[in-house]
C-alpha cells in the first residue's frame, strides 16, 4: 500500500500505485525518495535473517510493502508504515524501539553512501565538510522539512537541526541520527565521540535536534 509519485516536484507530481492504496490518503511532504528505500531493502540484511522473515509476516501490508517492493531511485514513497515497521522489527530482535531504528539508520547510511561514497568520507570528511553536506542530503531524501548543520570548533560539537518535516514520528526521528552518525563514524580525525538526539518536536520542542561531538 505504498503509493509512488512520478516527478523531481514534490507537491504536484503525478502519482501511480507501487503497491495499492487510495493517493489521496499521501498527505503532502510525508514522502521520501525511492533511493533511501533501496537503502533500506538492502540495510535488512545486516540483521538476523529469521527475525526480519518473521517481521515482514507480521507487518501491516503497507509496513511490509516498504521492505519488499522494488524501488525507484527517482520516484517518491509515502512514509506510512515506517513506524509499524520498526516497531515489528524491534519485537523480532528483542530490541528496544529506538535503539531499532537507530540502528536502521545506521545500516542504511553505511549501505546508502556505497563503497566510494564511504571512502571519501574517510579520506575527506570533516565536521566542516558535513556542516554544509547534511542540508543537501536532506533535500535529496525527503519532500519536507529542512535541515541546518551548524559545527563548532571550540566545542567540537556538529548541532543538525530539522525544521518542518511532516513526514516525522517520534521513532523515525532515530533514523535520520543513525544515518548521519555512521557516516560521520568513517571520518578518520577527529574521531566521533558521541551522537545523541536533544530535542524532539514530538515532545513539543520547535524542531529536531541532534548533536556530534568529536574529540578535540
Amino acid at each position: 500500500m505504498v503509493w509512488q509519485r512520478h516527478g523531481p516536484g514534490a507537491r504536484d507530481d503525478r502519482w501511480s500505485p507501487g503497491y495499492t492504496a487510495d493517493p489521496m490518503g499521501i498527505a503532502a511532504g510525508t514522502s521520501f525518495r525511492g533511493k533511501l528505500g533501496i537503502a533500506v531493502r538492502k540495510a535488512l540484511a545486516d540483521f538476523d535473517a529469521d527475525a526480519v522473515e518473521r517481521a515482514k509476516r507480521r507487518m501491516t501490508p503497507t509496513a511490509r510493502a516498504l521492505v519488499t517492493q522494488r524501488f525507484l531511485a527517482s520516484d517518491w514513497y509515502g512514509v506510512d508504515g515506517i513506524k509499524r515497521g520498526i516497531q515489528v522489527l524491534a519485537g523480532e530482535l528483542g530490541w528496544d524501539q529506538e535503539h531499532m531504528a537507530r540502528a536502521l539508520g545506521r545500516s542504511v547510511g553505511f549501505t546508502g553512501a556505497g563503497t566510494v561514497g564511504r571512502a571519501m568520507v574517510s579520506v575527506f570528511g570533516t565536521p566542516q565538510r558535513f556542516e554544509k553536506y547534511l542540508p543537501t542530503m536532506w533535500r535529496q531524501l525527503y519532500d519536507s522539512g529542512t535541515m541546518h548543520a551548524q559545527y563548532d570548533p571550540v566545542d567540537a560539537e556538529l548541532s543538525v537541526r530539522v525544521y518542518g518535516w511532516k513526514g516525522h514520528s517520534p521513532l523515525h526521528c532515530f533514523a535520520p541520527l543513525g544515518a548521519v552518525e555512521a557516516l560521520a563514524t568513517h571520518m578518520r580525525r577527529p574521531q566521533l565521540l558521541s551522537a545523541k538526539r536533544i530535542e524532539c518536536v514530538g515532545n513539543g520542542e520547535k524542531r529536531c535536534r541532534y548533536v556530534l561531538t568529536f574529540e578535540r
